[in-house]
């Protein structure tokens, strides 16, 4: 996998993880003002970006994860942010490394399914999308320009970056996502919940008014573990990060510096 760091080596660390489609380089907008207080470590998930090594387990991703922070941060508080599939693979990590971070957010994230038929049904779901990568006769940009019709997306072709944002996923190999959406499908991954009611991390959670599926399954994860602090964002969809990233780092550096 490839990372870029930015920001001063003596500030705490702060590790961002992407969405699906997404990469390291989503993050380059927040960037000018988290540097101001965090050394900012952002990761090209397996099969996104320029990563060409594929890390296929849940658990060696949160190895991996854990790796990085004993690398750039062992004296240090270290904070872990991660968006939607990102999200999801920092609450594993978070959950099996607690003593490697300090805070984490999560942004349109879930702690997975706890029923095994719903997981089934994720699976084939997921599954459907990774062959339609796979075709010989794949429209990439037509495959995005859909993908970005989805609801929870609503609103996100008009906000400034959204062109930038799709010139970006061009650059992404079908096949390798193919196979990344596959090892870390929704129904793939081992449900949370209960690990999560068991633990003491600090953790803020974020939401899309605009994405009322999340807003749901974010007030799940309120229930399921009340010392999360949720907020939830007036006028963003799913992907906060891009639509408004001014109020996503307003939540964040308030919430990490507190």
């Amino acid at each position: 996998m490839t990372i870029s760091i930015t920001g001063s080596p003596a500030n705490p660390c702060l590790f961002l993880l992407h969405g699906f489609l997404g990469c390291k380089e989503d993050f380059e907008p927040l960037l000018p003002k988290l540097t101001e207080n965090f050394c900012c470590v952002a990761i090209d998930l397996p099969g996104h970006g320029a990563a060409t090594e594929i890390r296929r387990s849940w658990p060696a991703m949160a190895e991996y994860l854990g790796s990085l922070q004993a690398r750039f941060s062992p004296d240090r508080p270290s904070y872990l942010y991660g968006y939607s599939l990102g999200g999801r693979i920092a609450l594993y990590a978070a959950l099996h490394f607690p003593n490697s971070w300090h805070k984490v957010v999560l942004a349109s994230a879930s702690a997975g399914l706890a029923e095994a038929s719903a997981r089934a049904e994720r699976r084939r779901s997921d599954e459907a999308i990774a062959r339609q990568l796979r075709q010989e006769n794949l429209d990439f940009g037509e495959f995005l320009q859909a993908w970005y019709r989805q609801k929870i997306f609503r609103g996100l072709e008009n906000s400034g970056g959204f062109r930038e944002m799709l010139q970006r996923r061009q650059i992404g190999n079908p096949r390798s996502l193919a196979t990344a959406l596959e090892d870390f499908s929704l129904g793939s991954q081992p449900y949370l919940g209960d690990l999560l009611a068991q633990s003491s991390m600090q953790l803020l959670l974020l939401a899309g008014e605009l994405d009322p599926k999340f807003v749901r399954v974010q007030k799940q994860l309120i229930a399921l573990y009340p010392p999360a602090r949720l907020e939830i964002l007036a006028g963003c969809n799913h992907n906060l990060q891009a639509q408004w990233p001014d109020r996503v780092l307003v939540e964040i550096v308030a919430w990490l510096l507190n």
